[in-house]
């Protein structure tokens, strides 16, 4: 197909280069018969070469129509102006020549159009090699494939004809094997039987004889056996109750116990208790302390003097201020009046804090006595274990 392609390619490509070649109008004119009733007219028509669908650069050159009025010959070029040249021979077989090849004669087609048919016919003859060649090609292959399943389904059929043989001897030795345990099998049944029959037989013969001289033997062990089975219902007896005695005085204790701790557990939540109420309560009255102390002393109007932003390394200024001797007796007074309102306010605060170290030493006695009775009651007796 793709050579088919191909030819028809190269074809079109000829053909279009022919046909845009420039033709000279003597290789396109030829003389029209004379018409029968104008002698003196003569036409000249235009050939072309035929249309094609395949070739782009084709031209058609028709004659001129009727409504255009009546055929005119092509322009001819001006004849140049006669030159005083000396015409030899030789010059003018240089003219003819160049002539012919400036206008290719009706030869000159006949050859290009056969070396073109000889290489059409060429090609098609390469192609119908080409097509032959491909089917002798496809019928090898496909012989060669149908040879190849031949053989494939030859091989299957030899592999199954041999697993199937190979299945048969297989089930055929399994059956054997299975024949000779199954006939096994039955051959130990039979010697079993054979020998529970002896036994049974020898069972009944001895037990078959007269016990007479055993039958007070049998008595006595009769006997023995009510008087141990008497004995052991007694001891059952007696160690179940023991078992339950001890059972109850178990339970007994550990109720005591139990009830203990349970008191134990109450005594230390209500002592818990009342520590709290008795710690709250004092802290409370520190709380009241703290705010009596502090109304008192913000009801003096005291406050320190705020200390210095800065000090130098060295000693260039005082680091305390000393007043002048005009102000200094104003400012005693005024001093003595204060440390008298902090002396008084020094005494209350005094009081008010011994108060609370007092009320803090008994909270603290309190607590540890508490906690020594804790301690006393948490730790087991020796009674008690």
């Amino acid at each position: 197909m793709r050579n088919e392609i191909r030819r028809r390619s190269l074809v079109n490509l000829k053909d279009v280069k022919e046909n845009q070649r420039v033709r000279q109008p003597s290789e396109i004119t030829e003389e029209a018969e004379e018409d029968a009733n104008n002698n003196s007219t003569s036409s000249k028509k235009l050939l072309s070469r035929p249309s094609t669908s395949e070739s782009g650069g084709t031209y058609l050159l028709s004659p001129a129509s009727k409504t255009d009025g009546p055929a005119k010959s092509p322009p001819k070029p001006p004849a140049p102006a006669p030159r005083n040249l000396p015409s030899t021979h030789a010059e003018e077989e240089k003219k003819t020549s160049r002539n012919a090849k400036d206008h290719p004669t009706p030869s000159t087609f006949t050859s290009a159009s056969s070396q073109h048919d000889a290489w059409l016919k060429k090609k098609l003859e390469e192609e119908r090699k080409r097509k032959a060649r491909q089917r002798a090609e496809a019928a090898k292959k496909e012989e060669e494939e149908k040879e190849r399943k031949e053989n494939a389904k030859k091989l299957f059929e030899r592999w199954k004809a041999e697993r199937d043989e190979k299945a048969r001897e297989e089930r055929k030795q399994r059956r054997v094997k299975e024949k000779e345990k199954q006939q096994a099998e039955e051959e130990a049944k039979k010697q079993k039987l054979k020998e529970a029959e002896k036994t049974f037989e020898a069972w009944k013969r001895s037990h078959s004889r007269p016990r007479t001289s055993s039958s007070k033997s049998d008595l006595e062990k009769q006997k023995q056996k009510e008087e141990a089975k008497k004995e052991a219902e007694k001891a059952f007896e007696a160690w179940k109750r023991n078992k339950d005695k001890a059972e109850l005085a178990r339970k007994r204790e550990l109720a005591e116990k139990e009830e203990v701790k349970r008191k134990q557990l109450e005594e230390e939540r209500e002592y818990r208790e009342l520590l709290a109420q008795q710690t709250y309560e004092t802290w409370l009255e520190l709380k009241e302390n703290e705010r009596l102390l502090a109304q008192s002393i913000s009801s003096l109007n005291f406050s320190e003097p705020p200390p210095l932003p800065w000090l130098p390394p060295s000693n260039t200024c005082p680091r305390q201020f000393v007043p002048s001797s005009k102000n200094r007796h104003e400012i005693i007074v005024e001093l003595s009046t204060a440390g008298l309102a902090v002396d008084c306010g020094a005494h209350q605060a005094r009081s008010a804090t011994s108060r609370e170290h007092d009320l803090h030493n008994d909270t603290c006695t309190a607590t540890a006595f508490g906690n020594t009775m804790l301690a006393s009651q948490s730790t087991p007796s020796p009674s008690g274990q």
